[in-house]
């Protein structure tokens, strides 16, 4: 699976749900590509069945950059109203 995302297009990703459940996933790998070193950091949300997790990936490099995160890295966001 691939997502591109063009920031100048479209501020935010959107992507559809890819998988009914993530028991059995164990990372999420993704590419990213990171034009001037930052003191920032991008956060990875992933959906579920009992809500959002999230972490964050430092943008501290230039280029093209293959991340590996592993699934407990996630953790669960509380607090956001159920749609």
């Amino acid at each position: 699976m691939a997502l591109r995302w063009q920031v100048d297009r479209q501020p935010s990703p959107d992507s559809p749900a890819l998988l009914l459940g993530w028991q059995d996933v164990r990372a999420v790998r993704f590419w990213l590509y990171v034009d001037v070193p930052r003191d920032q950091a991008c956060n990875v949300l992933l959906t579920g069945q009992r809500g959002y997790f999230m972490t964050s990936v430092p943008l501290d490099f230039s280029g093209w950059r293959q991340m590996t995160i592993p699934i407990q890295q996630f953790r669960m966001i509380g607090g956001w109203p159920k749609t």
